[in-house]
């Protein structure tokens, strides 16, 4: 299955990992305290793992990682033009391929507490369900904060 139109593999050169890496440093969703001290060299170790693809959207992009074929993925939206609500279709197309492509039964996405309106997206314009609360999971600006975990099954989006 091809990609959706619009969406394109990232290519990992030094300058784009370079470039992406300027793009999302500033989003304080992304990345936890003891992240933002490794800095860069953690970022370019991440998506450069076997298990992790990075797809370009127009002014984003969506990486799923730690993927098992056959069974599940990751999936981490960040768009640095901030218009996550007018790409939801193209999300959800990205989706339905990745659930094609590795035969996923289930994509799951951890978000942390604060960010109430990628949850509000998250489930009611691209279907997914919140399974639990990860309780003090990692340290944010100084305190230890929640992440709430949410998943959508391959049967939801078919």
């Amino acid at each position: 299955m091809k990609l959706p139109d619009g969406v394109s593999f990232v290519q990992l050169t030094s300058d784009k990992l370079k470039t992406l890496w300027e793009h999302l440093e500033p989003f304080d969703r992304l990345f936890t305290d003891e992240q933002r001290k490794l800095g860069s060299a953690r970022f370019f170790a991440a998506v450069l793992q076997q298990d992790c693809i990075l797809l370009e959207i127009e002014g984003g992009i969506l990486v799923l990682d730690k993927i098992r074929p056959g069974i599940r993925a990751e999936a981490h939206v960040s768009f640095w033009d901030r218009k996550f609500s007018p790409k939801v279709d193209i999300i959800k197309e990205c989706l339905i391929w990745a659930f094609t492509e590795f035969n996923l039964y289930r994509i799951e996405v951890r978000s942390p507490e604060y960010a109430k309106a990628v949850h509000r997206i998250l489930q009611k314009r691209l279907g997914f369900k919140q399974e639990g609360v990860l309780r003090k999971m990692n340290w944010y600006k100084g305190r230890l904060i929640d992440y709430h975990i949410f998943s959508i099954l391959r049967e939801e989006v078919e």
